[in-house]
């Protein structure tokens, strides 16, 4: 048996309703599924914890919310390892390319690491049409490097 639990908007309601889980994924939702240590052919430190991962993330995810930070909100997890991530925004583009330095996206960063959300690459970070910042978690199947409060156990 898995265990499916479903994020909920701020009037305590969920974003995704039990019926969608089970008929399968809205139109521009997106599914994305971590491997199983048992299913891994090598047994690398990255490979024992991907599951792990989907569970900081959804975790984080939570934390991102009520701390209001914009994000890709993970509207449902399904234990031990399945992520299901609203549409992204339009619009979306890297948070100022130019400057490898930027001072404003370096203040969003140190933030966010003061609130215990640790983002480990500056280029996730991307900007919305309205200047503000947004953490897509993840992006193209791969999931970022945003951990609440530390990074993968056992990673080099």
């Amino acid at each position: 048996m898995k265990t499916i639990l479903l994020r909920k908007d701020w009037m305590s309601r969920p974003i995704l309703a039990k019926e969608d889980v089970a008929n399968g994924l809205p139109a521009g939702y997106e599914r994305f599924v971590f491997k199983l240590p048992e299913t891994a052919q090598s047994a690398g430190p990255g490979e024992k914890v991907e599951a792990e991962c989907a569970e900081k993330l959804f975790l984080t995810s939570m934390c991102l919310q009520i701390l209001r930070v914009k994000h890709r909100r993970i509207v449902a997890f399904i234990r031990p390892n399945e992520l299901w991530l609203e549409p992204m925004p339009d619009g979306l583009a890297p948070a100022f390319p130019g400057p490898e330095n930027d001072p404003e996206r370096d203040f969003f960063l140190k933030a966010l690491d003061v609130m215990g959300i640790v983002v480990e690459h500056k280029e996730d970070v991307r900007c919305l049409p309205d200047g503000s910042f947004y953490l897509p978690l993840v992006e193209n199947g791969v999931p970022m490097k945003v951990f609440l409060g530390a990074t993968f156990e056992g990673e080099a």
